[in-house]
């Protein structure tokens, strides 16, 4: 029998609430319920989930920057894959282990986000050079996993082709039951936004847009996802430039699976202006709430999106308002986008994920 270990250190690091922890999380809890898949963890962080004693492939962390740790991991992980007799090991994130005469590797790559956006570039500059190190060994895998085609035509360009990969698109489907989802406090209506910050997530823009929806001053404009103080009070700031009064915007907080599923649900529409993105799982969450989203064109999104999202342009405030505000009053294309958004969300399920995933094990 072929022993396959998943690489579960994304989903335990600080790294675990980003797309790459969450697509490690996802895909490790299912493949826990198959016997013939270990797991490489690190000994002294916590387990996302409970996990046999058996299956768990332990690799303590060094005191010393993270970075570096990466350098001297593939000397330590690959003597434990070797005893274990591992035959593939799967890396969610490119990483300096090299295939070898004992065990193939699989990597998957999300994109190649500090390639193209120069404000995203790794800092200190040693983290960008590494960044590119990785990248250029992920081009020696026995196969590499792309979860869009997007980034795999950006990769290419950057880094070429590698020895043989394939599209495997990551899930919407959160792992907690929604069945128990309830309707938020408040019955006003309300824009949602969850995503990031960053330049390359063109936050400020949404608000932009919020202030030029008719009657705008009858909304609630909820921003979801766990913020720190300093950054809700700079959001607070922005917000008074485009005359948005501070009750009217509401800071969720950490969000469990049932109330991000009950958030998109719920509202008016979701808001996604990102100028760049190599998935963009938040726009295949809301498809699967049967959400009216608003995005832009820029990388992958339209490939997610399909025909049942409305796109704007991201950059210009008055053409795509005016969209917004002319989708909002058809009632009948309202409808139109939902039945669409539940049809297309069915492309985007962990269950898939792991299935292929599995194919490619199979395959190699």
């Amino acid at each position: 029998m072929i022993k396959i270990c998943f690489d579960l250190r994304p989903a335990q690091k600080s790294s675990k609430n980003s797309g790459i922890g969450i697509y490690a999380y996802e895909l490790g809890r299912r493949f826990n319920k198959k016997t013939d898949i270990y797991f490489l963890v690190l000994s002294n962080y916590d387990l996302p989930f409970q996990i046999d004693s058996n299956r768990l492939i332990t690799v303590s962390r060094f005191k010393y920057l993270e970075s570096l740790q990466e350098i001297w991991d593939p000397i330590f992980t690959s003597k434990k894959l070797i005893d274990f007799k591992i035959d593939i090991f799967h890396c969610p994130i490119p990483g300096f282990l090299k295939s070898n005469t004992y065990f193939k590797v699989i990597t998957t790559i999300h994109d190649v986000i500090p390639d193209i956006f120069f404000e995203e570039k790794l800092k200190p500059f040693y983290n960008n050079i590494l960044y590119k190190l990785k990248n250029q060994l992920a081009l020696k895998s026995n196969f590499v996993i792309f979860d869009s085609f997007c980034s795999k035509n950006d990769f290419q360009n950057n880094y070429g082709t590698p020895i043989d990969h394939g599209i495997i698109y990551l899930g919407s489907d959160q792992s907690q039951s929604q069945s128990q989802s309830q309707s938020q406090s408040f019955t006003q209506n309300y824009v949602f936004y969850i995503g990031g910050f960053n330049k390359r997530k063109n936050f400020e823009y949404s608000l932009e847009l919020f202030h030029k929806i008719d009657n705008y001053k009858e909304l609630i404009f909820v921003i979801g996802g766990n913020i720190s103080e300093d950054k809700k009070t700079e959001i607070k700031k922005i917000s008074k430039t485009y005359n948005i009064n501070e009750n009217q915007l509401l800071f969720t907080g950490k969000l469990t699976a049932n109330e991000l599923a009950d958030y998109y649900k719920n509202s008016l529409f979701f808001i996604y202006p990102s100028l760049y993105e190599g998935f963009g799982l938040p726009v295949a969450e809301a498809l699967d709430q049967r959400c009216v989203i608003f995005t832009t064109k820029n990388g992958s999104l339209p490939e997610v999106g399909g025909d049942a999202v409305i796109y704007i342009n991201g950059k210009d405030a008055f053409s795509d308002s005016k969209i917004i505000n002319e989708t909002l009053k058809n009632s009948n294309l309202l409808k139109k986008i939902k039945v669409l958004a539940e049809e297309r969300g069915k492309l985007f399920k962990w269950d898939l994920t792991m299935e292929k995933t599995i194919e490619v094990y199979e395959s190699i």
